[in-house]
C-alpha cells in the first residue's frame, strides 16, 4: 500500500471530519477507517495538530522554514568566528576582532582562509 503524505491543511480537515464522526457516536477505529488513516496516525495527528486552525498550521510551517534558514545563518557565522580565532592563534598576534574581520573580509573568502591556515602549519593543499 502506497503511503500518502497529507499537507497540514488536509490533516486538519480530516481531524475535523473525525471530530464530527466521533460526536455522532462512532468509535475511533470506525472513524479512522472512514477518514482513511490508521489509529496510530490519528492519535499522532491529534497530538500535533489538535486544536489548530488551518491559518495557524500555515503560519507554523512558515515559522519552521524561517527557523531552518536562521539556524543555517547561525552555523555559518559560528564557523566564520572559529576560522578567525584560529587564524589569530596561528599568527600569534593579538589583533582586535575588527581588524582581523576587515582584513579577511576584504581580501579572502572562507576557503582561502582555510588554505592559508594549512600553509601556515606547513601543510600543502
Amino acid at each position: 500500500m502506497a503511503r500518502k503524505r497529507f499537507s497540514a491543511e488536509e490533516i486538519i480537515q480530516k481531524l475535523r471530519e473525525a471530530e464530527v464522526q466521533l460526536s455522532q457516536g462512532d468509535t475511533i477505529p470506525e472513524t479512522c477507517r472512514k477518514i482513511g488513516v490508521t489509529d496510530q496516525t490519528y492519535y499522532r495527528w491529534r497530538k500535533v495538530y489538535g486544536g489548530v486552525r488551518t491559518d495557524q498550521a500555515m503560519r507554523l510551517k512558515e515559522l519552521d522554514r524561517e527557523n531552518v534558514r536562521l539556524k543555517k545563518l547561525l552555523a555559518e557565522a559560528e564557523l566564520e568566528k572559529a576560522i578567525l580565532r584560529e587564524a589569530v592563534v596561528l599568527w600569534g598576534e593579538t589583533l582586535s576582532r575588527s581588524v582581523v574581520r576587515a582584513e579577511f573580509s576584504a581580501s579572502l573568502d572562507r576557503h582561502s582562509v582555510g588554505r592559508l591556515m594549512f600553509r601556515k602549519r606547513g601543510l600543502v593543499l
